[in-house]
């Protein structure tokens, strides 16, 4: 009986063993499938370290020369400034190491001592003055941003002294063009340009670039030129050029909305209506802010440009460090209880008030350059929506060289303007002497002096909220909307893109295409 008991525990410790055993060769079967399943997924995959991009209409990669802005913006990778321009608009040390202001036209600028052009020659102090002297001779775009220098001494290697024509706020974010050695494009940047002829550029990686901080994952880029935009286009729907840029707010027809990645970002075209504070009606600020609180800046957005621009409460509001889009404190104001508080009244017609033995009425001329058919179709929107509030509006469209004239004049009551906005944080345009709506406060001439007089950046954004403070509440300006720009890229291109409309390609160096195999 004993023998029996024994004989079954051992049949059973082998049955159980057996199971265990099994068990095991099961589970290194499977975890070898899992294994050779991540080493099959590694193997479809493989990285790319050159990328392609296009330009349509190039003329030159010169970026002092060139008036294309696509071939502006891959100058960046090539030519460095003194000072760069970060994502959020905040300068930052690039050739030049650090700056001071001496008073108030003179600035002593240190440089960078450990920059090698591609040629492997130095970078030197004269090298500043030959750009200075080259932007000046062929009237580059950049001459707007050298024109109040006086003069440019040369201190040694790397130092010079700038004295200005007249003081300058923010000078130092005129100090951002890029600088050349010759007429060669021969930069100081991440990349280098290793090959041009009629249809394409090859760049490649800068390996003495004095900022490296390790292995680029992007080794070269190539460039396609293109006779226009449309054969761009179309080869980014192929999938043969990896990114785009545009400002075109009609490239969705081209391109469609799908199938790549898109990143958009504000650009530098700038509308808003200016106020003539001097009319008798018009110094009103109540009118002021029934005009503003009757535009519906959404509706003429999406009427007239297909919901590409941005709409504005403030000319800093296009992503600018100082000021904190968002955070503007707006009553929810209508235009009846403005002007009902304020002592208007409406007739069934217009809003009529009695002041001092005279009877104001609100009729408001808008001017509007006739020859900007987009303008033209926002006045009338504007038109529209205003006098469905009791405002009436005068169209005024004028020729272009009227209209220019009259701006230049402060002829107008109200007129639609649209300027390039520059990336320097000066408000003077709008609240400095003969400013574009003829107004004066005190308190904002006291904060813009605070500004100019302070290195502290707490301190500099501080008055510019107070200054966006007082604009909202008392409406010299209306802003309206900033364009929309597009980066589309390729679904595969692996890269945190922080674009702005001074440079599209930061930390390019660290971006890469990712593929897989075609077995």
């Amino acid at each position: 009986m004993k023998e029996k008991i024994f004989m079954y525990i051992f049949i059973s410790i082998v049955i159980i063993l057996l199971f265990i055993s099994i068990y095991k060769i099961y589970e290194i079967n499977i975890n070898k499938k899992e294994d050779d399943s991540i080493t099959y997924a590694q193997e479809k995959e493989y990285i790319i370290d050159t990328i392609t991009l296009g330009i349509s209409k190039y003329d030159t990669i010169n970026p002092i020369l060139s008036l294309n802005k696509q071939a502006q913006q891959v100058s960046k990778i090539i030519f460095e400034p003194l000072i760069n321009v970060e994502y959020n608009y905040k300068l930052s040390p690039c050739l030049a190491t650090e700056w001071s202001k001496i008073n108030n036209t003179t600035y002593i600028i240190k440089l960078r001592e450990n920059v090698l052009w591609h040629d492997n020659s130095k970078f030197t102090s004269k090298d500043i003055k030959y750009t200075i002297d080259k932007i000046k001779e062929k009237n580059s775009i950049y001459v707007s941003n050298i024109n109040n220098i006086e003069t440019l001494e040369i201190i040694d290697d790397y130092t010079i002294r700038i004295i200005l024509k007249q003081e300058t706020p923010f000078f130092e974010y005129n100090l951002t063009f890029p600088i050349i050695k010759d007429e060669l494009y021969i930069g100081t940047g991440k990349y280098k340009l290793e090959s041009s002829n009629n249809s394409k550029l090859i760049l490649t990686e800068n390996t003495n670039w004095w900022n490296k901080q390790g292995e680029f994952n992007l080794k070269k880029v190539e460039i396609n030129l293109y006779d226009n935009s449309s054969k761009l286009y179309n080869d980014f729907k192929l999938e043969e050029i990896d990114l785009i840029s545009t400002s075109n707010f009609k490239t969705d027809e081209y391109i469609g909305k799908i199938g790549f990645n898109r990143n958009e970002y504000i650009g530098r075209e700038y509308d808003f209506i200016a106020i003539n504070t001097e009319d008798d009606l018009l110094k009103n600020k109540e009118i002021r802010q029934a005009i503003k609180y009757g535009i519906r800046k959404e509706e003429i957005i999406f009427e007239v440009y297909n919901n590409t621009y941005f709409a504005s409460e403030f000319p800093l509001d296009y992503g600018n460090y100082l000021y904190d889009k968002g955070n503007e404190v707006l009553v929810n104001y209508n235009v009846k209880n403005i002007l009902n508080e304020a002592g208007w009244k409406f007739d069934g017609n217009i809003w009529r008030k009695n002041e001092q033995n005279k009877s104001l009425k609100t009729e408001i001329s808008l001017m509007v350059n006739s020859q900007n058919e987009f303008q033209v179709q926002v006045a009338e929107k504007i038109k529209q929506q205003l006098e469905n509030e009791g405002l009436k509006i005068n169209i005024l469209k004028v020729a272009e060289n009227v209209y220019d004239n009259n701006v230049r004049n402060r002829n107008y009551e109200i007129a639609l303007i649209g300027i390039n906005a520059s990336f320097n944080p000066n408000l003077y345009i709008f609240f400095g002497d003969n400013n574009l709506s003829n107004y004066k406060n005190e308190s904002i001439d006291e904060l813009l002096e605070e500004i100019i007089n302070t290195n502290d950046e707490n301190t500099v954004k501080e008055r510019i909220r107070e200054i966006a403070n007082i604009y909202l509440e008392e409406v010299p300006y209306i802003s309206l909307y900033y364009n929309r720009n597009l980066v589309a890229y390729n679904k595969n291109l692996v890269a945190e893109i922080t674009p702005n409309w001074y440079n599209i390609f930061y930390n390019i160096e660290n971006w890469y295409i990712k593929e897989e195999k075609i077995n």
